[in-house]
């Protein structure tokens, strides 16, 4: 019986000594493990918080090329000349016998506006549309405010309104 409380005794120590071992190389491995884990979901905060950074920073550099786009296109719509001399030589396409008087000039910012008085004949309502929309369509910095008066004389219609034109400040 003694040899088996020895072979017993053996065993025992053995499985002790192989739990103790397991345990040592389970708390081995996973603070190892827990180590590199730690770095390894910081690396991918990191790595997210980047990408976040990289999507704002292109969407925002996409939103400024526009920006930049439209304001060269508006630019582009200023760089036409518009002065007194070629603000007569439109108005002769769509007015009959007017007169035009400039009656204020100013610096607003980037630009000079210059108002004109401008006094024509017309056959039709339809003439001072088509003017309208020449200027609009032909991208001419040139706005016309309102009230425009029409007054009936005879076959024809006399209007008077104010124009304003918008040039780059040199």
């Amino acid at each position: 019986m003694k040899f088996t409380k020895q072979v017993d005794r053996k065993k025992i120590i053995s499985a002790l000594f192989l739990l103790l071992l397991t345990l040592f190389l389970v708390a081995y491995i996973n603070f190892s493990f827990n180590k590199d884990l730690n770095r390894y979901v910081e690396a991918k905060n990191r790595l997210n918080f980047q990408q976040t950074v990289t999507k704002y920073i292109a969407q925002t550099k996409q939103s400024l090329e526009k920006s930049m786009q439209n304001e060269q296109e508006s630019l582009g719509v200023l760089q036409k000349k518009v002065d007194e001399k070629v603000l007569k030589e439109l108005l002769k396409h769509f007015l009959q016998g007017f007169f035009v008087k400039k009656i204020a000039q100013k610096q607003e910012e980037k630009f000079v506006v210059t108002r004109y008085y401008v006094e024509g004949i017309i056959l039709s309502p339809k003439n001072l549309y088509d003017m309208i929309d020449f200027f609009g369509k032909n991208d001419y910095p040139i706005k016309i405010e309102y009230p425009i008066d029409f007054i009936r004389e005879k076959d024809a219609i006399k209007i008077d309104f104010v124009l304003t034109v918008y040039q780059p400040a040199a």
